[in-house]
């Protein structure tokens, strides 16, 4: 579920599942579980920086299967830089995955307004080095820098034995984007 206050002007007025860009992840939870997530083998460790990605699996979410946040390792209050949410596909049901985004781009269209500019594109996905996986994007930039994002991966059966194809919304912070778009 999320929610845009009508007067946001960057990303942090935006709510995915109750989660905002900027809060504390100690608001939702306690440093010793946090930790432990940072040192989780499935947390991704951004090179050249402070800034993991860490996965919380919970029952309580109402639109997603599973619930991430990018925070600083070293930070103790845990601010969140960004929240992604995910949707899985089984069984190479990318279409449904296309069809899902196009519901989120319109909806998030009427949210966001003319606070944003609108960006749609398809790279290869950088983690099959086989080259047969995709990636769509659907960005959503604010003045700010800040961003959100509705990215579906379109995963290789060999990559997809493992992993369903996904989408990911995501809230990213303006200081998040920028490590981003210089770095990645």
């Amino acid at each position: 579920n999320f929610h845009l206050r009508s007067w946001a002007d960057n990303i942090s007025e935006f709510e995915i599942e109750g989660f905002s860009v900027g809060e504390s992840l100690v608001e939702y939870s306690n440093q010793k579980k946090i930790k432990e997530k940072i040192n989780h083998k499935t947390s991704f460790h951004y090179p050249k920086s402070k800034f993991v990605s860490i996965n919380y699996t919970t029952e309580n979410l109402n639109l997603f299967d599973s619930i991430g946040f990018v925070i600083k390792k070293d930070d103790p209050k845990f601010i969140i830089y960004a929240v992604e949410a995910t949707i899985y596909f089984w069984e190479n049901k990318i279409d449904e995955c296309y069809d899902k985004q196009n519901k989120i781009k319109k909806d998030l269209k009427k949210f966001f307004g003319k606070k944003i500019t609108i960006d749609t594109y398809d790279i290869k996905y950088k983690a099959d080095k086989t080259g047969n996986s995709m990636t769509r994007y659907v960005d959503f930039d604010f003045k700010d820098k800040s961003n959100s994002r509705i990215i579906c991966y379109d995963l290789s059966d060999k990559i997809n034995l493992k992993s369903p194809d996904q989408l990911y919304l995501v809230a990213n912070s303006r200081e998040f984007m920028i490590f981003l778009n210089n770095n990645m």
